[in-house]
């Protein structure tokens, strides 16, 4: 596929290369958000709009559904709340610059699947929540299956080397420049600010299960 993974990267490639082109002396700016979960800050913590990657698993635990996952669980797991990704996306508007931004936290403050599966154990544990049909959420732990080498290694080659790390350091970037600019500093999009037990067990998880859970 002319160098990409998929279909799917390669027709947002195909999309961004035709704005470079048709763009001419208007401002550009491109925005690579990784897995974009529920909202960090203000009234709507932990508010979130469909279901999807990471918040399919949570979904699947939480009904019953999902026994075991195919993965491993040191795997990092790129997140960024949905509303440090609009913050991010302010910011460099303000900046009226053509730079294409990697709205990520795995290079500054990654988060692995088996803190996911911590957060999500702890959060049931504790707060013993409920489906829509009033049967309890029990509290099972992950059964990670790590017993298939060549699979693994085949999405080791093919999947993990190439988009473990999203750099971030064009964001960085505007970040630091941004940093004596007292209005700017309401729009907070680094990640480094996130405690992951923190976010995850008193914002996301609980918004998923409230919001999506049906």
């Amino acid at each position: 596929m002319y160098g990409w993974p998929n279909t799917y990267v390669f027709s947002k490639a195909m999309g961004e290369i035709l704005l470079g082109h048709l763009r001419g002396e208007k401002p550009l700016v491109i925005m690579h958000p990784t897995i974009i979960t529920s909202v960090y800050k203000g009234s709507l913590t932990g508010w979130i709009e469909g279901c999807r990657t990471i918040d399919s698993v949570i979904l699947g635990y939480a009904k019953g559904d999902i026994l075991c996952f195919l993965g491993d669980p040191e795997v990092v797991i790129d997140l960024i709340p949905g509303d440090m990704v609009v913050n991010a996306m302010i910011l460099a508007i303000a900046t009226h610059s053509n730079v294409i931004y990697h709205v990520s936290s795995s290079v500054r403050n990654l988060v692995k699947l088996s803190t996911i599966e911590k957060c999500f154990y702890q959060y049931i544990a504790k707060n013993r929540p409920t489906r829509s049909d009033g049967k309890e959420i029990k509290a099972n732990k992950f059964h990670f299956i790590r017993t298939m080498p060549i699979f693994h290694r085949y999405m080791l080659l093919h999947y993990r080397l190439p988009l473990e790390v999203f750099d971030d350091s064009n964001l960085e970037s505007l970040r630091k420049a941004m940093v004596n600019n007292d209005e700017m500093k309401l729009f907070d999009c680094d990640p480094k600010h996130i405690e992951w037990d923190d976010y995850l067990i008193n914002f996301h998880i609980p918004g998923v299960i409230k919001y999506l859970l049906k």
